[in-house]
């Protein structure tokens, strides 16, 4: 899954009134209200403190870490399904805690391929609700508000084209997500390439130019990569596109371009988009490249 949660200061003691979570305010919402079948769905976590003193939370809002109860069910049938996290074992540790101070909010971006959580892969309006439970006191929950998201099947002729394209390799996670970082699958990067070439104009296109530029980063190949976050970033509709805007920046102060980096950033936070994991990811990228000299 693409994204990753915001950590801030975490305490060693913790002093919080016994029943202060469940006074928190926990909120799932989708940038995209209406995605395409086949399409990763991305989902926000937000949990804030809107009460009038400190408390006790979780220090992380990923998925992987098991906090987070997500059902889903469609419009019309009665039976919920539970959306399972996909971990691969890398998630198998204790969850930390934090002290979150009047007014702060932890957050989380993520994205769910229905290949490999349950998520909802057929056309409908499905309603999504989520419960969040506190890391060492489990029987403490706080629920969020019932929200609604809409598949539906692509329309556009290079969109059912892109579509079936993906379908055919088995979906979005095995024909792209897997191998975005590493070389398991020897077609994994020129199955990328093909896409962005055949299908980048297509509704699905940014996904894939998300996860090639990703992947490039990983070979050190920043030009590559900010040439495919460039795309990504001036995508509006994209549901990632500020992560793309991020990502691009990073890119760049990889690539010793620090005062375009700093653009970037700074046009983030002009719109409002704060305390993003991958902004701050960038902010580091910036820093490094501004200890070796790089402007």
């Amino acid at each position: 899954m693409l994204g990753s949660a915001l950590s801030v200061s975490v305490c060693d003691t913790l002093k919080a009134e016994p029943k202060c979570f469940e006074q928190l305010t926990f909120a799932v919402r989708s940038p995209a209200r209406s995605v395409l079948v086949g399409e990763p769905i991305v989902l926000h976590f937000r949990l804030a403190n809107e009460t009038g003193s400190s408390c006790a939370a979780p220090g992380s809002l990923r998925f992987e870490e098991n906090l987070i109860s997500l059902f889903v069910v469609k419009d019309g049938e009665n039976e919920e399904r539970e959306v399972r996290p996909f971990t691969g074992g890398m998630y198998d540790h204790e969850v930390g805690r934090m002290s979150l101070s009047k007014g702060q909010a932890i957050e989380s971006t993520q994205a769910f391929y229905g290949e490999v959580s349950g998520f909802p892969q057929g056309p409908g309006q499905y309603s999504i609700s989520a419960v969040l439970r506190n890391v060492d006191e489990r029987p403490q929950t706080v629920r969020a508000k019932l929200f609604k998201i809409t598949v539906a099947d692509p329309s556009d002729p290079l969109d059912i084209q892109a579509y079936e394209y993906v379908r055919e390799a088995g979906g979005w996670f095995k024909c792209f997500y897997a191998f975005k970082f590493h070389d398991n699958d020897p077609d994994g990067e020129s199955r990328l390439k093909e896409f962005v070439h055949s299908f980048g104009d297509s509704h699905y296109g940014p996904w894939a130019r998300l996860f090639l530029g990703r992947r490039k980063c990983a070979q050190r190949d920043y030009v590559g990569a900010a040439e495919q976050f460039a795309v990504v970033a001036s995508s509006s509709d994209f549901p990632m596109a500020d992560e793309g805007v991020a990502y691009l920046a990073a890119a760049k102060a990889e690539g010793g371009m620090v005062a375009e980096a700093e653009q970037l950033l700074a046009a983030l936070k002009a719109r409002g988009v704060v305390n993003m994991p991958e902004a701050v990811g960038a902010e580091d990228a910036v820093a490094r490249a501004r200890s070796r000299g790089d402007r």
